[in-house]
């Protein structure tokens, strides 16, 4: 399967991200406070009212494609309360928009995403997704989604960008990794 290049904001985001999936409760943390996980108040209002989702493919596919529509319109702060609890212990909001902001290259506005082929083993699910329409032939990637405390949420693959970051370090530590 040919792994989509261009899709490096969301590759980035699915790169930086990981944290494990044994957290059963959310931590949205304080707002303000960099790198513990802040939140803005409508952000942890939003991740506390939401309905409780069942543990199905079809269930981990729809979390995903709300991910991706988001994501693909921008929204970073919308996307920042999708990301597992566990991994926003690690990334602030503030760092999480500002980095997305300033990273996402201009050829990738308007593009949206096409998520297919849910694969659920347990609570985790892995989604097949990449660019619609006419830059579909650029292929695809493989995101894992985690079932937490009654939501499914993106569980992204790495958090070194992020960790301990305040936002210039953590676009410097994208640039460097070729992400940004």
């Amino acid at each position: 399967m040919k792994v989509i290049s261009r899709l490096a904001p969301v590759t980035a985001a699915a790169a930086i991200v990981l944290a494990g999936c044994g957290s059963s409760s959310p931590d949205l943390g304080s707002p303000g406070t960099p790198g513990t996980g802040t939140s803005t108040p409508a952000a942890q209002r939003a991740a506390a009212s939401a309905p409780i989702v069942p543990v199905t493919a079809a269930a981990a596919l729809s979390a995903a494609k709300t991910y991706f529509a988001l994501y693909g319109a921008a929204q970073y702060a919308a996307v920042y309360p999708l990301i597992a609890p566990v991994a926003r212990e690690d990334i602030s909001e503030s760092v999480w928009t500002g980095l997305h902001d300033q990273c996402r290259p201009s050829s990738t506005a308007g593009l949206t995403y096409a998520v297919k082929d849910p694969v659920l083993a347990g609570t985790t699910a892995v989604v097949s997704v990449g660019y619609a329409g006419a830059a579909a032939s650029l292929g695809s990637e493989q995101i894992t989604f985690t079932y937490t405390a009654g939501k499914w949420y993106y569980q992204p693959s790495d958090l070194s960008v992020y960790q301990g970051h305040d936002l210039a370090q953590a676009v410097a530590a994208a640039k460097a990794a070729g992400i940004c």
